[in-house]
Parts: structure tokens; C-alpha cells; sequence
């Protein structure tokens, strides 16, 4: 009898490891797959965009253009000197580019005397994802989206390799992000209608690496004139311990916003699947950055599965139930609302520059 307890309790244990194990991996696929590291590849808005729409690109990733076609070996390119696109949108399965040199890039979008801004996306983007994305960005906030394009996606490869690989490209990637960085200051000040126009960047989940790397490894940034109305830190993929140190090092923006939802799963699955701890996407601890405003949107974007609405919320799912989400980013991405506390949708904390939605 004691044989057979031990050994019904032996079964019962593997059937639970097998069980915990079964839902471990179901975890991991849901977090880290393509398809939910932010709201699924593809158009969220394909069927509202008008033909001929355009869209501008800075990509290093390593390309061929064929019959207005970009192929990706989904490699950091070798070249120091990134690519620049012109996108038309054509239809849902195509869009057609053009390959221009830096000067014909920044005379384009130099006539465009608009709000601008500066897109750099997260993981799970292959080259046409990352326009998609802006595309959509583009048509649903009516701001004109530069898109920065880097290898955060290999289709060909697992979700768990693309992962390893992602920070590392961020690395490789650095040169052609300082000259993308060089570039906006140029086009700051060729473009004429900076003087009643806005020109932002918003940073997604692991593409806050960048400018985290920046700052806290070059300081050829920190001494000249803002290049950004705002830099917005959103849904951050990078450690909250430490993050004033980088924060109050970057000097590119007038302003920086720091968006976190403490119920993003893609984070929480960093946080419980990995070595790192909290990410700074999911809340920030006191100490704060003395030179950043800090919007916590847990009360309002709550948990979903899958899980990308939570963690991509600026559009989508979020803001189309929840209009002041909308209202946000609209806001910041047109370069206003220069003081929260008249937002009736937020709560100040009394302590530091911190406020809740409602």
C-alpha cells in the first residue's frame, strides 16, 4: 500500500510538472510571440487609409528594393549610413518605396510644414510591419509619422531567439539612430513650420533602449538645443532600477513623459521570465527622474488577453474605448498640453511630477 501511494503521488507530480510546465510555455509563447509583443503585425486602420497615402522612413535594416518592393534579410545593415523610404500606401498587401539620398529625404519632408513625429518601435517588427504601424499612428492621431526602422523581428527564427537578439541590435543599431538623431536637427531647422509646429519622438517598449543607451553613453547630446517638444518613454522594456541616472542625462526634448501600466503583460513577462525586475513601462519607483513627467495608466488600461491593447495603448483597442487615452496622445504627438494638472482625466500625486488616470 505505501508503494502505491508513493507512486500515485509520484504520477500526481508529474502530472503537475507536466501541467506547470504546459502553462509556463503557453505564457512565454503568449508573451514573446510576434503576434503579441504589442498589438499583432499588420493594419489596424487598412481599410480607412486613403490610396496614395505616404509615409517617411530611416531603416538599417539590411534591404533590397525590387519593382517598389523591400526585401529584409532582417540583419542590422553593415552600411554606418542608414536607408531612406518614401512609403505609398497602395492597398492592405502593398505599399510601394522609394529609395531617396539624405537630402532629397529631408527637402520632401522639409515642404511638409506640419506636427511631426518621431516613431521608434518596439519588438516584433519586421521592415513593412514597422510602416504599417506608423501608417496606422499616422492616419488614426493625423500627425505625420517619421519612422525609425530597425531589425526587432526575423520571421524565420523563434520567438525566443528574436528575443535574445533584440537588445544587441539596439547595440548595432546605435550609429544609425545618432545619425537619424543628426538628421532631425536638420530638419528642425529646415523646416519652416517648426515655428507653429511641433516635432516629437515616442520611443516603444524595447526601442526606449536607445535612448537609454544615449545617454548614458554619449555625451555629444547633452550640450546643444532640444531637438523634441517631448520624448515620450512609453511602455518602457528597459529596468525601472536606475532610470533617473539615463533620464535626467537626456537632453534631446524639452519635455519627457514616462507612460507605464502596471497590468502590461508583455512586461510582466519580462519581469517574471528573465533576470530583470521591474520594467520602468510598468511603474517607477520613488526616487523620479527630476526632469520627467510620469503618467500612470493602470487604472484605465487594465489587463487583457491577448495582451497587446495593455501594452500598446495608444492605439487600438485602449484608446477607441477610452476617448481621454485618445485625447492623450493626441495631445503630446500635436506638441500640447504643456500643463497636466488642467486635464481633468488626471490626478496629481502630491508627491513629484507624477499623475493617475482617473
Amino acid at each position: 500500500m505505501y508503494l502505491l501511494i508513493l507512486h500515485d503521488k509520484h504520477i500526481r507530480m508529474n502530472s503537475l510538472i507536466k501541467l506547470t510546465n504546459f502553462i509556463v510555455g503557453f505564457l512565454i509563447f503568449l508573451i514573446f510571440s510576434p503576434n503579441t509583443t504589442a498589438q499583432a503585425p499588420g493594419f489596424l486602420y487598412a481599410n480607412e487609409i486613403s490610396k496614395g497615402s505616404t509615409i517617411y522612413i530611416v531603416s538599417n535594416h539590411d534591404t533590397i528594393l525590387r519593382n517598389n518592393e523591400i526585401y529584409s534579410n532582417y540583419v542590422v545593415s553593415k552600411n554606418s549610413i542608414p536607408y531612406f523610404f518614401k512609403g505609398e500606401f497602395i492597398n492592405p498587401d502593398s505599399i510601394h518605396y522609394t529609395l531617396l539620398d539624405s537630402n532629397q529625404f529631408i527637402n520632401e519632408i522639409s515642404t511638409i510644414e506640419e506636427d511631426w513625429l518621431l516613431f521608434v518601435h518596439g519588438a516584433g517588427k519586421t521592415f513593412n510591419n514597422a510602416v504599417q504601424r506608423g501608417l496606422d499612428v499616422q492616419h488614426y492621431h493625423k500627425v505625420n509619422v517619421l519612422v525609425f526602422s530597425w531589425p526587432s523581428r526575423n520571421p524565420k527564427v523563434s520567438p525566443g531567439d528574436n528575443l535574445r537578439m533584440m537588445r544587441p541590435n539596439v547595440s548595432k543599431s546605435m550609429v544609425h539612430y545618432k545619425y537619424t538623431l543628426d538628421l532631425m536637427r536638420t530638419f528642425k531647422n529646415e523646416n519652416k513650420g517648426f515655428i507653429n509646429h511641433s516635432l516629437s519622438a515616442i520611443y516603444h517598449s524595447i526601442g526606449n533602449q536607445f535612448p537609454k543607451n544615449l545617454a548614458l553613453e554619449d555625451s555629444a547630446f547633452t550640450n546643444q538645443e532640444p531637438i523634441f517638444k517631448y520624448s515620450i518613454i512609453n511602455a518602457a522594456a528597459v529596468e525601472e532600477k536606475g532610470h533617473t541616472r539615463w533620464l535626467e542625462n537626456l537632453k534631446l526634448q524639452e519635455r519627457i513623459i514616462v507612460n507605464s501600466n502596471i497590468n502590461d503583460v508583455n512586461l510582466n513577462g519580462i519581469r517574471i521570465f528573465t533576470k530583470e525586475s521591474y520594467q520602468l513601462g510598468e511603474t517607477a519607483f520613488y526616487p523620479l527622474a527630476n526632469n520627467a513627467t510620469y503618467i500612470n495608466f493602470s487604472d484605465i488600461v487594465k489587463f487583457t488577453l491577448p495582451p497587446g491593447a495593455a501594452h500598446t495603448y495608444f492605439i487600438g483597442k485602449s484608446p477607441a474605448k477610452y476617448p481621454a487615452v485618445y485625447e492623450f496622445y493626441n495631445d503630446i504627438f500635436h506638441g500640447k498640453t504643456s500643463d497636466f494638472t488642467k486635464l481633468p482625466y488626471l490626478q496629481k500625486r502630491e508627491k513629484g511630477d507624477v499623475y493617475d488616470f482617473k
